[in-house]
């Protein structure tokens, strides 16, 4: 297993919701509204519930191709509709 993975797994393995929102959440909103905490440890516990499901795949690169959903490209300046 290449050492990405390993530290991946190792940190999703460690994340606590109640502990990540004590100390992230002032940084992000300030102090969060208790009437909001519940709910927001139960999103982080699905968050992470749901990442746990993610990283127990194992794919090497040939396993899947990723479809180009973005291809940037030179525009035309904008006119005004005004004018």
């Amino acid at each position: 297993m290449p050492k990405s993975l390993l530290s991946e797994r190792t940190a999703l393995q460690a994340f606590d919701p109640q502990t990540y929102m004590d100390m992230v959440a002032p940084m992000i909103v300030g102090a969060p509204h208790p009437a909001y905490r519940e709910g927001v440890l139960a999103n982080l516990a699905t968050a992470h519930a749901m990442a746990k499901v993610v990283f127990a795949v194992e794919l090497d690169a040939d396993s899947c191709d990723f479809a180009g959903v973005f291809m940037p490209m030179a525009a035309d300046p904008l006119k005004s509709q005004d004018t």
